[in-house]
C-alpha cells in the first residue's frame, strides 16, 4: 500500500509521523512523509522518503517575531495563524499543489491537524486524520482553543469553525485554480470520527475515550519514535553521574518565544533553591553556573528517567515522554494545546499546578519544584502511570487500523 503522511510545524508535529512511518515501512508499505523543507534531514535520517511542501513553514515558525508576540500574549492557534506573513494567492496555490502532488498515487493519506486541507485538493486517496490533541466533540471535557463561558459541545463547534474560516481561504484559491468549486463554509472537522477515521496517538490511560465519541475515533497509544541508540556525550554523562538526580528543563521548539536569558536565569536559580543540579535541553548559549549543564538535542527516553522532576512546555510529545519516564512534572504552558496537556497532567496527579509563561518567576518555580520533589504520592502515581503505559504499542495499533482501510 502507498501511504502519504503529511504534517507541518515543529519537530513535535513531525516526529510522531516518523514513528508511524517506520512502523508502516516495516510492514512492507511504501511510505512518503511530506512536510516543510526544514524537516527533510530528520525524516530522511529516520530512513523515510520525503517530499517538500512548497511555501510552508516548519520548525522556524516560532522564530517569526509576529508569531512569538502572539504566543507571549497567550494567543490561540487562530491568533498565531493570523500573525503569519500574508500569503499571496500564488503561494497558496503552490502550497496546495505540492500537497496534491505528495498525495498523487497514494492509497491512503494521513494528515496532521496542520495539513488536513490536503484531503480537499482533489486526491482520490482515502483520508485518515491524526490529531495530537482530542478535537472530537464530547461533553466529557472542553475543546482546547474554545471560548470560555460556553458548554463543551458548543465550544467544539465554535473552535472548529474558527479554524476552518482561517484555513479554507488558501485552499479555495487552489481549488479555483484547478477548476474546482469552493470547499464550503462548514468545517469538515465535524466529520472526523464519523465519515473519516481519526487516530489519536495518545495513551488511553491518559485520555480514556469518552462514551459519546463516534465509532471511528481511535485512541491508539503514543507513537514514540525511539532512536536505535543514544548515549550522552562525556560532559553530560559526567554531570548525570553527580550525586542526586537533577531537574531537567526543556521548552523544545518554543525557546525563541521566551525572553531566553531571563528564563534561563529563573530555571538556574530555582533549581539552586531546591538543592538540585539542572540539565537544560536547548536554550541560548551562555556561561552557566556550576550546577547547570546545557545539553544539545537529547533522547528523552534515555534522559528523562534520570531526572527528579521535569520542567517543560506541556507539548503533547514532551508530556508523553515525561509520563513514560514516570517522573513528576512542572508544566509551563505557552501555546495551543499546552494548557490542555498541563491540565491533564495535573488531573492525573503527576504535575504541579501549571505556571503560565507570563507568571513564571524564581519564587513560583522554586515553590513548584519543592512541592513535586517532596510529594511521595505524586512520585508513586507517576510511576504507576508509566507502568500502565508500558505494554502499549501505539504505532502497531495505528498500523492495524490503517491496514483495515485497504
Amino acid at each position: 500500500m502507498r501511504i502519504t503522511l503529511m504534517s507541518l510545524g515543529s519537530r513535535g508535529d513531525v516526529q510522531p509521523f516518523a514513528a508511524l512511518g517506520t512502523g508502516l515501512a516495516r510492514r512492507g508499505h511504501d511510505v512518503l512523509v511530506a512536510s516543510a523543507e526544514s524537516a527533510r534531514s530528520f525524516v530522511e535520517g529516520a530512513g523515510l522518503a520525503f517530499a517538500p511542501l512548497t511555501d510552508s513553514i516548519g520548525g522556524e515558525l516560532f522564530e517569526l517575531p509576529g508569531v512569538a508576540q502572539a504566543i507571549r500574549r497567550g494567543g490561540s492557534t487562530v491568533d498565531v495563524a493570523m500573525a503569519l506573513p500574508p500569503q499571496t494567492e500564488e503561494a497558496a496555490v503552490r502550497k496546495h499543489a505540492s500537497m496534491a502532488e505528495a498525495c498523487e498515487g497514494a492509497d491512503v493519506v494521513v494528515t496532521a491537524p496542520t495539513t488536513y486541507t490536503a484531503a480537499f485538493t482533489g486526491t482520490k486517496a482515502k483520508w485518515v486524520a491524526a490529531a495530537w490533541t482530542p478535537n472530537t466533540p464530547t461533553a466529557a471535557f472542553p475543546a482546547w482553543g474554545a471560548p470560555s463561558g460556553v458548554d463543551n459541545l458548543t465550544g467544539y463547534a465554535l473552535a472548529h469553525q474558527a479554524e476552518w474560516d482561517v484555513f479554507r481561504g488558501p485552499l479555495d484559491r487552489y481549488r479555483a485554480a484547478q477548476g474546482l468549486p469552493p470547499a464550503g463554509t462548514r468545517s469538515p472537522l465535524t466529520t472526523l470520527g464519523h465519515d473519516v477515521p481519526v487516530l489519536y496517538p495518545v495513551s488511553p490511560v491518559v485520555i480514556p475515550p469518552p462514551g459519546d465519541w463516534p465509532p471511528r475515533c481511535h485512541v491508539t497509544g503514543y507513537w514514540f519514535w525511539d532512536r536505535p541508540s543514544w548515549t550522552p556525550d562525556e560532559r553530560l554523562a559526567a554531570f548525570l553521574a553527580r550525586p542526586g538526580a537533577p531537574v531537567v528543563a526543556t521548552f523544545g521548539s518554543l525557546w525563541p518565544v521566551h525572553d531566553q536569558r531571563r528564563v534561563l536565569a529563573i530555571l538556574a536559580e530555582a533549581a539552586a533553591r531546591v538543592g538540585r543540579d539542572l540539565v537544560l535541553v536547548g536554550g541560548p548559549a551562555q556561561d552557566l553556573p556550576d550546577h547547570v549543564h546545557q545539553a544539545g538535542e537529547s533522547d528523552y527516553r534515555a534522559l528523562f528517567p534520570q531526572a527528579a522532576a521535569i520542567v517543560h512546555h506541556a507539548g503533547c510529545g514532551t508530556t508523553a515522554a515525561a509520563l513514560r519516564a514516570g517522573v513528576p512534572q512542572v508544566p509551563v504552558p505557552m501555546f495551543a494545546d499546552n494548557a490542555f496537556w498541563a491540565r491533564r497532567a495535573v488531573e492525573l496527579g503527576v504535575a504541579s499546578a501549571p505556571l503560565p509563561l507570563a507568571s513564571l518567576s524564581v519564587d513560583a518555580l522554586a515553590a513548584a519544584l519543592a512541592g513535586v520533589l517532596s510529594d511521595g504520592a505524586m512520585a508513586r502515581r507517576a510511576g504507576d502511570i508509566s507502568a500502565e503505559m508500558a505494554d502499549e504499542d501505539g504505532v502497531s495499533t495505528a498500523c492495524d487500523l490503517i491496514e483495515e482501510l485497504w
